[in-house]
C-alpha cells in the first residue's frame, strides 16, 4: 500500500473515530440532564422506579430507533456500492431527524416543573432534632 493511500486510510478512521467521539458526548450531554429532570420530579422514595422507568424508555428508545432507521436504510440502499449506501442513509437521517423534532415539539408543548429546594423534604442525621 503507497504511503498517500495509507494517509487516506489513517485521515478516515480518525475522522470517524472523531464524529463517534463528539456524536457520544452529545448523545450524554441529552441523556443526563433527562434523568436528572425525571428524578427531581419524584419524590425521594420514588427515586428508584422513577430511574428504572427512565433506563428502560431509553433502551426501548434506542432499540426501536436502531431497528427503524436500519430497515429504512435497507429498504432504500445497501452496502454494495458509496452511491448506494448514501441513497439509503439520507432517507433513514430525514427519519431521525424528524423524529427528535416531534420530540423537541413535545417537550416543549407539555409544561415541565422541578420541585425547588426548598419544597424537597430535609433528612436529618441520625441522632439530631426533627
Amino acid at each position: 500500500m503507497s504511503a498517500s493511500r495509507r494517509r487516506g486510510w489513517t485521515l478516515g478512521i480518525v475522522s470517524v473515530a472523531l464524529f463517534m467521539g463528539v456524536l457520544d458526548n452529545l448523545v450524554v450531554s441529552v441523556a443526563l440532564p433527562t434523568a436528572n429532570a425525571v428524578l427531581s420530579s419524584v419524590r425521594p422514595q420514588q427515586a428508584g422506579q422513577a430511574s428504572g422507568a427512565n433506563n428502560a424508555i431509553r433502551e426501548i428508545g434506542g432499540v426501536l430507533g436502531v431497528a427503524v432507521l436500519a430497515s429504512i436504510f435497507t429498504g432504500a440502499g445497501s452496502y454494495a456500492s458509496p452511491q448506494a449506501f448514501v441513497d439509503g442513509l439520507i432517507p433513514a437521517l430525514w427519519v431521525g431527524v424528524s423524529v427528535l423534532a416531534a420530540g423537541a415539539l413535545v417537550v416543549l408543548a407539555f409544561p415541565f416543573r422541578t420541585r425547588s429546594v426548598a419544597e424537597l423534604p430535609t433528612r436529618h442525621l441520625a441522632g439530631e432534632p426533627a
